[in-house]
C-alpha cells in the first residue's frame, strides 16, 4: 500500500430450490428440518421421525426408496419428497412383547447374536405360554431359526408361567455362522401360545438401525386356536380333544362309584382304632365334589398318607397349568378353593 485505493466487492446470491415434503400411510410423522428454501450445493440430512405407535415405512418421490430414516442429500434442483409413516396394528391382548437390545455370547456349539426381549402379562390373572422358536426371514427371503434359549431367562421349550401383572427377560440366540446381524428391513417373528383363553399371539419386528440393532413392533397378530384348528389339514388336535372329552366321562363315572363307595353305610359297627385310610385317589375324587374346604381337613385327609396340602396341591396345579392354563386349587385363609372342572381335566389325563 503506498497510495490510497477503492475496492469494490461484488455477490450475488446462488439460486435457490425448494423442498416440498408430504405425507403418506396410516400413521403419522415428520421429517425434519423442516426448511423449505434450500441453496443450490447445500447438503441436507433428513430424519423421518414416526410418532408413537406409528412406524416409519419409506422414503418416495424424489428419493430412493429404502426404509433408513436418516438420508443424506445434495441440493441441485427442486425436490418433492414423500415420507410413509404406517399405524403400528396391535390387538389388545394380556401379553406385550418389548425388544430391549442385541448382544453376542458364547454356547457349547460357538457364538451365537442374542436379542433380548422382555414379557409382560398386563391382565390380572395368572397366563400359562408355550413359546416355539422365532425366526428371523431376511431380504433375500432366507429365513433361519432360532439357535437356542439364553440360559437364566424364559424357556421356551418348557414354557413360562407370568402371574398377574409380572413380567420375564427372553433371549433369543442364533448361530453367529448364519446371523451374525440383522440387515436393515429384516423382520424377526415371535409366536406365543396361551393356554388359556386358548390362542395364539404372534409378534413381527424390523429392523429400523442396522448400525445399533434395533428392532421396532411393526405387526402383532392374535388368533384363537380353535379357528387356527378348524383352517389347518391337521386333525390331529380335534381327534385328542375328543380323546380327552372321553377320557373324562369315564372318570366322572368311575369318581361316582368311588364316592357311592366311600357314602355307602358300614356293614358293621366301626372300630374308632382301625379307621380305614383314603387312598389318594378317593381324596381327590371326594375334592372333585367341594367347592372349598378347610385346609385342616384336607391336611387330616393327607396326614395318613404322608403328604402335606401344599405338596399336593403344587403337584396337581403344575398339572392344571399344563392342560387348561389355571390353577385346579388355591388356598387362602385357611380355605382351600376347588375349581372342579378344572381338577376333572387334571385327573383325566394323570
Amino acid at each position: 500500500m503506498n497510495s490510497n485505493r477503492e475496492v469494490q466487492a461484488e455477490f450475488r446470491p446462488l439460486p435457490t430450490f425448494d423442498l416440498n415434503v408430504t405425507y403418506a400411510g396410516t400413521g403419522s410423522g415428520l421429517v425434519l428440518p423442516n426448511k423449505q428454501v434450500l441453496w443450490r450445493g447445500s447438503e441436507v440430512e433428513l430424519t423421518a421421525q414416526s410418532d408413537e405407535g406409528c412406524v416409519f415405512d419409506g422414503w418416495g418421490g424424489d428419493l430412493a426408496e429404502g426404509l433408513d430414516a436418516t438420508r443424506k442429500i445434495t441440493v441441485n434442483s427442486h425436490l418433492a419428497v414423500t415420507a410413509t409413516f404406517n399405524r403400528v396394528q396391535v390387538p389388545e391382548t394380556d401379553i406385550a412383547v418389548v425388544f430391549d437390545g442385541t448382544t453376542c455370547g458364547d454356547t457349547q456349539n460357538g457364538q451365537v447374536t442374542v436379542f433380548l426381549f422382555t414379557v409382560s402379562n398386563r391382565s390380572d390373572q395368572q397366563i400359562q405360554l408355550d413359546i416355539p422358536l422365532a425366526s428371523v426371514v431376511t431380504l433375500k427371503g432366507e429365513e433361519i431359526e432360532q439357535a437356542t434359549w439364553v440360559k437364566g431367562m424364559i424357556d421356551g421349550e418348557k414354557g413360562a408361567t407370568l402371574r398377574a401383572g409380572t413380567f420375564r427377560k427372553m433371549g433369543l440366540a442364533f448361530d453367529r455362522r448364519q446371523l451374525a446381524k440383522i440387515a436393515l428391513g429384516e423382520h424377526l417373528h415371535i409366536t406365543m401360545l396361551q393356554s388359556k383363553p386358548a390362542q395364539r399371539l404372534t409378534f413381527t419386528f424390523r429392523c429400523t438401525d442396522a448400525y445399533k440393532q434395533v428392532l421396532t413392533l411393526v405387526k402383532a397378530g392374535l388368533e384363537p386356536l380353535a379357528a387356527a384348528q378348524e383352517n389347518s389339514p391337521d386333525s390331529g388336535a380335534i381327534a385328542a380333544q375328543a380323546e380327552l372329552t372321553a377320557r373324562m366321562q369315564l372318570l366322572e363315572k368311575s369318581l361316582q362309584e368311588a364316592l357311592g363307595r366311600l357314602n355307602a353305610p358300614p356293614t358293621a359297627a366301626p372300630q374308632p382304632a382301625a379307621a380305614s385310610t383314603q387312598t389318594l385317589p378317593e381324596v381327590l375324587a371326594w375334592l372333585c365334589t367341594q367347592n372349598s374346604v378347610p385346609l385342616a381337613v384336607l391336611r387330616q385327609k393327607l396326614l395318613p398318607l404322608g403328604l402335606m396340602p401344599s405338596a399336593l396341591m403344587d403337584d396337581v396345579n403344575e398339572r392344571a397349568f399344563d392342560v387348561a392354563g389355571e390353577p385346579a386349587l388355591d388356598e387362602a385363609n385357611g380355605t382351600v378353593t376347588v375349581q372342579r372342572g378344572v381338577l376333572l381335566q387334571v385327573l383325566a389325563v394323570m
